[in-house]
C-alpha cells in the first residue's frame, strides 16, 4: 500500500506540472494568436492637429523580436512535456507488465525478514542450549554470537537474490550476470565472515589452554596466532571472491603491481623487520606477557606483542613501545624469571672499634640473618665478613640471596633486616662510621706530636 501512495503522489506531482506547462503554452498561445484589425476613418485637414509625438515611429522591431523569444520558449516546454510525457507512459507500461514479478520481489522480501528473524530465534535459544549442554554455557554463548550476523547476512542476499530473479530477467545479459554474481559475493562473503568471527573461539581455547598447561604455549602465542590467522583469511576472502565469483583477474593485477609491490617493500623494510623480530620472540620466548624485563635503558611490565612492537609500562606508570626489531638485536634482561633477588650493601664501624668488638658484630648479623624465613640456608645461606680497611672506617660485607621474585616482598623483608641490625648494633655499642677527618693537635697528651729535627 505504501508504495502504491508513493506512485500516485509521484503522478499527481507529474500531472500537476504537466498542467502548468500546458496552461502556460495556452496562455501563449492564445496571445500570439490574436488578429490585429486595422480601421480607417476619413477626417477633413482643416480639423486635423498634428502632434509631434505621434510622428515618432512606433518600435515594431522590438515587438517582433519579443513574439519570436516567446515562440522558441513554446518549443522548448513544448518538447519537455512530450519527454514527460513519454517517460510517464514508458513507467506506467513497465509497471503493468512486471506487475507480478515485481509483487513477487515484495513478498519475497517479506518472507526473507521471517526467515531471518526464525534463523536468529534458532541461533539465539535452540543452538546457544545445545551447545551450552555439549561444551559449556559460555562457548555456546560466544559460537552463537560470532554466527548469528554472518547468517542473516545470508539469509538476506539469498532472498532477496531469489525474489528479484523474475523481475532482473529481462534486463541485459551483462546487467543481470553482474547482478548475480555480486549476490553470490555477499553469499560467499557471509561465511568468511562467520569463519573470522569464530576465530574469537580458538582464541578462548588458546587462551585456556596457555593458563593450565607447563608446556611453552602462551598468551603471546595465542595473540599472535590469532592475528595471523585473521590477516590470511581476509588475504584468502578476496582473492578467492575477486577471481572466482567476480571475474577479476587478480593475478594479472599482481603482476602489474610489481614494481610498485617493490617500492612499498622497501619503504616498508622497518616493518617487515620488526615482523620477524615478533617471530623471533614468539621461537625464543625471552619473556611472555606480565614479565618484567629490562631493555637498555628501558624497563617495565611487558603489557602486550604486537606485530610491530612491544609494550612496557615502568614503574612509574609510563608506557613505552619498544619496536620488535630493536628487541630482536638488544640484550634482554628478564628479572621476572629470577630465582631470587640479591642484595649487597656494606656495613661500616668506626676505626677505634676493638677486634673483639667487630667479631662481635659479625656475629650478631649471623644472629639477625641465619635464622630469616627468607633465606635459603643450605642452597644460598647469607655471607658475612670483615673484608677490607676504608679511608674512614672498617668495612663488614654482607651479600643476601632472598628467595622471592617479588619485588614489594623483597623490600619488605630487607626494612626488616635494616630495623633489626640498627637496633641490636646500638645495643651492643658498635658505632657506625661516617665519612670524617681527623686533625692532631700538639696539645693532646694522649697523642704526643713529635716534630723532626
Amino acid at each position: 500500500m505504501t508504495i502504491n501512495y508513493c506512485l500516485k503522489i509521484t503522478l499527481t506531482i507529474f500531472a500537476v506540472f504537466v498542467g502548468m506547462i500546458s496552461g502556460n503554452h495556452g496562455v501563449l498561445s492564445a496571445e500570439t494568436a490574436k488578429e490585429i484589425k486595422y480601421i480607417t476613418i476619413k477626417l477633413p485637414a482643416d480639423k486635423v492637429q498634428m502632434d509631434e509625438s505621434a510622428t515618432q515611429p512606433v518600435a515594431e522591431t522590438e515587438s517582433n523580436e519579443g513574439l519570436a523569444v516567446d515562440l522558441r520558449q513554446l518549443g522548448d516546454y513544448s518538447s519537455i512535456r512530450a519527454a514527460l510525457n513519454s517517460s510517464i507512459e514508458s513507467m506506467f507500461a513497465w509497471f503493468k507488465q512486471e506487475k507480478l514479478n515485481i509483487l513477487v520481489l515484495f513478498s519475497g522480501l517479506i518472507l526473507t525478514l521471517m526467515v531471518a528473524a526464525i534463523v536468529s530465534w534458532l541461533f539465539k535459544t535452540f543452538l546457544a542450549k545445545k551447545l551450552a549442554s555439549k561444551i559449556s554455557k559460555e562457548l555456546g554463548q560466544m559460537a552463537c554470537e560470532c554466527l548469528v550476523k554472518p547468517m542473516l547476512l545470508f539469509v538476506f542476499a539469498l532472498g532477496i537474490m531469489l525474489s528479484s530473479l523474475m523481475l532482473i530477467r529481462g534486463f541485459p545479459h551483462e546487467v543481470f550476470d553482474v547482478v548475480v554474481r555480486i549476490f553470490v559475493a555477499l553469499m560467499v562473503a557471509s561465511v568468511f565472515w562467520a569463519v573470522y568471527r569464530l576465530i574469537a573461539v580458538l582464541d578462548y581455547f588458546l587462551q585456556k589452554f596457555s593458563t593450565r598447561s607447563t608446556a611453552q604455549m602462551n598468551n603471546l602465542l595465542a595473540d599472535l596466532l590469532r592475528k595471523a590467522l585473521k590477516i590470511t583469511l581476509v588475504i584468502v576472502a578476496v582473492l578467492f571472491i575477486g577471481q572466482s565469483i567476480l571475474g577479476v583477474n587478480i593475478t594479472a593485477l599482481l603482476a602489474g603491481a610489481g614494481v610498485a609491490g617493490l617500492a612499498v617493500a622497501f619503504a616498508a623494510r622497518d616493518s617487515v623487520a620488526n615482523i620477524f623480530g615478533s617471530l623471533m620472540i614468539v621461537m625464543d620466548k625471552p619473556f611472555a606477557v606480565g614479565d618484567w624485563i629490562k631493555i637498555g635503558d628501558t624497563d617495565g611490565i611487558v603489557e602486550s606483542v604486537g606485530f610491530r612492537s612491544t609494550r612496557l609500562r615502568c614503574l612509574s606508570g609510563h608506557l613505552f613501545t619498544v619496536p620488535n626489531s630493536k628487541i630482536a638485536d638488544s640484550v634482554v634482561e628478564n628479572i621476572s624469571r629470577r630465582p631470587f633477588i640479591k642484595q649487597v650493601f656494606a656495613l661500616t664501624i668506626v676505626y677505634d672499634t676493638p677486634s673483639e668488638k667487630v667479631d662481635r658484630a659479625v656475629a650478631v648479623l649471623h644472629e639477625i640473618l641465619d635464622g630469616h624465613e627468607g633465606f635459603d640456608m643450605e642452597e644460598r645461606p647469607p655471607h658475612i665478613c670483615f673484608d677490607a680497611f676504608n679511608d674512614w672506617s672498617l668495612n663488614i660485607s654482607v651479600i643476601l640471596w632472598f628467595q622471592t621474585t617479588d619485588w614489594f616482598v623483597f623490600r619488605h623483608w630487607l626494612h626488616d633486616v635494616n630495623r633489626e641490625i640498627l637496633q641490636r648494633f646500638n645495643a651492643e655499642g658498635i658505632e657506625f662510621a661516617f665519612p670524617t677527618n681527623t686533625t692532631y693537635l700538639a696539645g693532646d697528651d694522649s697523642r704526643p706530636l713529635t716534630v723532626g729535627k
